[in-house]
This record gives structure tokens, sequence and C-alpha cells, in this order.
């Protein structure tokens, strides 16, 4: 009995790898896809700009986005599919020598007009030790900064894990993209562009 057990239970663990991997390929063709048109660009610009226009304003948590101690950039964009609510993600290197820690942020946005509103208070923010392996990053040196790409490679794997896929097929999640717009995000927002460094 034993035996049929063991047996039955090899063939799940395996399937559930290739669904991991197809889904991890399937969300970076879709990825590939959005970063190659004008509303990327437009998107990413448009995030750029609401950062560094916090950080003049002394945003105590948008200020490192203009500082020279980070490298950043946006490093993947999610739409629902009525496209009028995204989730994406930042990934941002330390270039500070001694730093052990890169990170990658999560955020939000909604249309409203014309425009994108951005939401980064209320989202998860992973920072992740160089000295941290993954097994789906087993090659890279431990004591080296992440590159963006391992760092691109982290953030699909965790948005994957928390549901931004539907389970087991390759359709964005509509409910996890808009379960984090709730009745308080607008009252977090201003709350985050009020806690400013005088």
């Amino acid at each position: 009995m034993k035996w049929i057990q063991l047996i039955l239970l090899v063939p799940i663990f395996l399937g559930s790898c290739n669904g991991d991997k197809k889904q991890k390929e399937c969300l970076k063709t879709y990825l590939t896809e959005v970063k190659q048109t004008k509303r990327y660009e437009s998107i990413s610009k448009n995030l750029r700009d609401s950062l560094y226009s916090w950080a003049d304003n002394n945003v105590r948590l948008a200020k490192n986005y203009k500082s020279n101690k980070y490298e950043w950039k946006v490093g993947g964009i999610a739409f629902n599919s009525r496209e009028d609510r995204l989730f994406g993600w930042i990934l941002k290197k330390n270039l500070d020598k001694v730093a052990k820690l890169d990170n990658v942020k999560y955020f939000v946005a909604e249309k409203q007009g014309s425009q994108w509103q951005f939401y980064l208070t209320t989202m998860p923010s992973m920072s992740i030790t160089r000295a941290f392996t993954f097994d789906y990053l087993s090659s890279r040196d431990k004591h080296t900064p992440f590159t963006f790409g391992e760092l691109s490679e982290i953030a699909i794997h965790e948005a994957i894990r928390g549901g931004l896929l539907k389970k087991r097929g390759c359709e964005i999640n509509d409910d996890y993209i808009n379960d984090w717009f709730g009745d308080s995000l607008d009252e977090y927002h201003q709350e985050y562009l009020g806690d400013t460094i005088q």
C-alpha cells in the first residue's frame, strides 16, 4: 500500500512542478508583450514622474527613488481584463558597496480619466538578502548584488504564488488585481503623501 501511495504522489508532484514552469513562462511572455507597447512606456514614465514628484515634496517613503544610492526600474505590469487597473512591481538595487539587501516593491494603479493613479503604501515589499539562495537561481554568486534579471525572476515567482494568474492557467486573475483596491486605499495613499521629512 505504501508503494502505491508513493507512486501516486510522484506524478502529482512532477505535474505541479511542470505547471509552475508553464505559468512562469506564460507570465514572462505576457510581460514581454506588454513591455513592447507605448502604453507600458507611458505608464512607466508616469510612475517615475510621480515618485520623483513625491520625493521632491519630501515624502519619506519616496525619497530613496531619487537617491543616487539606488538604481531602480519597473519590472512588470499586468492589467485586469477591463484594463482600468493594474498590478506591477519595481526592482530596486542598493548601490552601497557594503549593502546586503536588494528590493522588490509591488504597486497597483487605477485609471482615473486619462491618468493613472499609483498606490504603493499598502502593497507588499520584499527586502532580499544577497546571501540567500533560490532553487530557480542556483547559478548566481551569492556575494554579488542581484541583477535586475534575477530580481525579476523573484518578483514573477512571488506574483504567481500570490495568485496573479488563475490556478493552473495562463490567464491574469482579475480578482487578484481588483482585491487590492479596498475602500481605504485612497485614505492610506493620502497618509503616505502626508508623511514628509521636514
